[in-house]
């Protein structure tokens, strides 16, 4: 697939599981507070249940360098996700130190740009999430996409990836395709009752799928 899926918040083995056989580009690992909270040991464990082509992604909230750093060598991660207030030097400091790619979560708002901008340089990629009164990601609502084009261009001038979170299902993935993100970012829109679901994921894979048949073929 042309677009990049990564599937977020795996909890549990089988999650782990379900992802491995999927089309994931990326898994994500919430090591911040949160429901789908899981710990380095844990991630190193069902770290062998995944192929090599999977990339893991661990989510951060206003950690300190020294969590994160021992955190992504302790279970091998190869993306760090900052989803909090970090500042832009924050981010540049740990790609300096581990090599790794380094991506942000922003509030999908009118102050996208100006915020993405901040993060230039700093930043490999975004995550536009969706924000819930004071809770942002994990909300499961969408956020308002026409803020994706600007985004857009504003991420190929910095020459980092774009991905959107934020309440993203089978039911409406094909008119979030319509904005050319370079991913998008799943995780309740692939759980039945708190767990990822096989059939909810291979759903919403078919829609993608024949999104990007339809676009070859035209």
């Amino acid at each position: 697939m042309d677009t990049q899926i990564k599937y977020c918040g795996a909890k549990s083995e089988e999650d782990c599981k379900l992802i491995a056989d999927s089309a994931a580009a990326i898994i994500g690992f919430v090591f911040a507070p949160s429901k789908r909270q899981v710990t380095a040991g844990q991630v190193k464990n069902w770290s062998r249940f995944l192929p090599e082509r999977i990339r893991k992604a661990g989510v951060f909230q206003d950690s300190s360098s020294r969590e994160i750093i021992e955190a992504a060598e302790e279970c091998g991660l190869d993306i760090i996700q900052f989803h909090g207030n970090e500042p832009p030097e924050l981010l540049s400091e740990i790609k300096t130190i581990t090599g790794l790619t380094v991506f942000k979560a922003l509030k999908g708002s009118s102050r996208l740009v100006e915020e993405m901008i901040r993060y230039d340089k700093a930043a490999d990629g975004y995550i536009i999430d969706s924000a819930k009164g004071s809770q942002f990601g994990g909300t499961g609502t969408t956020f308002d996409w026409t803020f994706i084009p600007s985004a857009a261009r504003e991420a190929h001038r910095q020459g980092a990836s774009l991905f959107i979170a934020g309440g993203i299902t089978a039911e409406n993935a094909a008119s979030l395709l319509l904005y050319k993100p370079d991913g998008i970012d799943v995780s309740s829109g692939i759980e039945e009752d708190g767990q990822k679901n096989v059939s909810r994921i291979l759903m919403l894979e078919r829609v993608i799928e024949e999104y990007e048949n339809r676009t070859i073929a035209r």
